[in-house]
């Protein structure tokens, strides 16, 4: 960030302005932010948060901050397009015994904690479980919510409220790397202040991924099914629904994220 902004000559009027701008070419270095919010806090006031730029001269910083992507991308494509170095042979290896797995014991005290977080979850968004205890309960032919393309995004909280399971796989290869993203937006947020951050994580929890989450939930505790079999059932009926996978991420997330 130092060699950007030493070749490009950038002076800023003191040393705020200049770390905020560092957090805004990070953010968009990672993608957390679009050309149209960089242009927005360019032009903010800084007493708004903002970098308070003119026209002329947010223009001419953002072409840099743009530039600066383009030969990131291109160093980190590079970078991953590197041919190892050969590996020496080694000595053959006697053959693996094959040792048969041990099959995974049921943990009593993990899945009742499991069932309270999800409880939890569920009546914090008004709409309570009804559980059966000791009975079978009647299974209703599972209904998931369709998903729909949410409206044009303008800024971070609505990218939150409107991600839909096709955009949150778009985030990254894995949930694991989807949800750092949602946590890179809510981080930046909660940056601005605490109002901020409560709003974020609001949005995140209206979204229909969560929603989505939290539907499954419900349907494993009423019908005492784990959460394999639900998505299993989903998918056979071809519905587009987490993975389980997918699901025990966005719980382990949930489980961390704080207001």
């Amino acid at each position: 960030m130092d060699e950007i902004i030493a070749t490009k000559n950038l002076v800023f009027r003191d040393e705020v302005n200049q770390r905020r701008f560092i957090q805004l070419m990070v953010s968009r270095l990672k993608d957390v932010r679009g050309p149209l919010e960089i242009a927005e806090v360019l032009r903010k006031p800084a007493e708004a948060g903002g970098l308070g730029m003119t026209e002329e001269k947010a223009d001419q910083v953002q072409g840099i901050m743009e530039e600066a992507k383009r030969e990131f991308e291109i160093r980190v494509k590079n970078q991953s397009l590197k041919i190892p170095e050969p590996i020496a042979e080694r000595p053959a290896q006697p053959a693996p015994v094959k040792v048969e797995p041990a099959k995974p014991s049921y943990d009593a005290a993990a899945a009742k904690a499991w069932r309270d977080q999800m409880l939890r979850e569920i009546q914090a968004q008004g709409q309570p479980a009804t559980i059966v205890e000791g009975s079978q309960p009647a299974v209703p032919k599972p209904q998931l919510a369709d998903v729909k393309a949410p409206p044009k995004v303008v800024g971070p909280l609505d990218e939150l409220r409107g991600l839909n399971l096709v955009d949150f796989r778009r985030l990254g290869s894995t949930a694991q790397e989807a949800l750092q993203k949602v946590k890179g937006k809510i981080d930046l947020l909660g940056e601005m202040s605490v109002t901020r951050r409560v709003e974020a994580v609001r949005a995140w929890k209206s979204s229909l991924v969560y929603q989505q989450y939290l539907q499954l939930g419900r349907e494993s505790i009423e019908q005492g099914k784990p959460i394999s079999l639900v998505v299993s059932n989903h998918q056979t009926l071809g519905d587009q629904v987490l993975t389980e996978d997918e699901f025990t991420a966005i719980a382990d997330f949930n489980a961390k994220l704080r207001f």
